[in-house]
């Protein structure tokens, strides 16, 4: 992989200004992992949200994993449940738990309660994914796999009782160690 020069950001604005986002993403997945988030970064909002949708999910999780933790909430907002769920799984193990572990409490229970199916995939009409309220509320039981969920997914996977099988949803056995660690 190569690094990023002057050139290389000119090119990326002229795929960018002409609508092909399949080959601005091949520009940025020709770069190192640092160099493609930072010039990702330094894109207007409106142009990484754009590109950011059109990523293949393993290169959104790449990208995803050098941005802060605010930034890479919000841009995973912008693609479907579906797309969220993957960037994330592909997400490595480690940086994603650092992810999850620099998430404000709220945002945490909200992406949990998105990935593990608990909240809507689409939003309330004319609310964006990150402006709609928390709808747990009223949400008692949560089925993830195999693994079904009796309450707040923070508390039921920090107690000792819960115990993981081999069915257990990988990600909710990272979740289960960052808990356990804070203890």
């Amino acid at each position: 992989m190569r690094s990023m020069n002057p050139s290389t950001a000119d090119k990326l604005q002229a795929l960018l200004s002409q609508g092909r986002l399949e080959h601005a993403a091949e520009e940025l997945r020709r770069l190192d992992a640092g160099a493609a988030a930072g010039l990702f970064m330094s894109l207007p909002y409106d142009a990484q949200c754009g590109l950011f949708r059109a990523l293949p999910t393993d290169l959104a999780a790449t990208l995803v994993s050098h941005f802060p933790y605010y930034h890479a909430f919000v841009l995973l907002h912008t693609r479907s449940i579906e797309d969220l769920r993957a960037i994330v799984e592909k997400m490595h193990p480690d940086i994603r738990l650092q992810f999850f572990d620099e998430l404000p409490e709220e945002a945490w229970q909200r992406l949990m309660d998105e990935i593990s199916g608990a909240l809507p995939a689409v939003p309330p009409p004319g609310m964006s994914a990150v402006q709609a309220p928390s709808l747990r509320a009223g949400i008692n039981q949560v089925q993830v796999g195999k693994l079904t969920v009796h309450g707040g997914l923070r508390k039921t996977l920090g107690s000792a009782a819960w115990q993981p099988s081999q069915d257990s949803c990988p990600l909710l056995m990272a979740i289960l160690f960052i808990l356990r660690a804070a203890e």
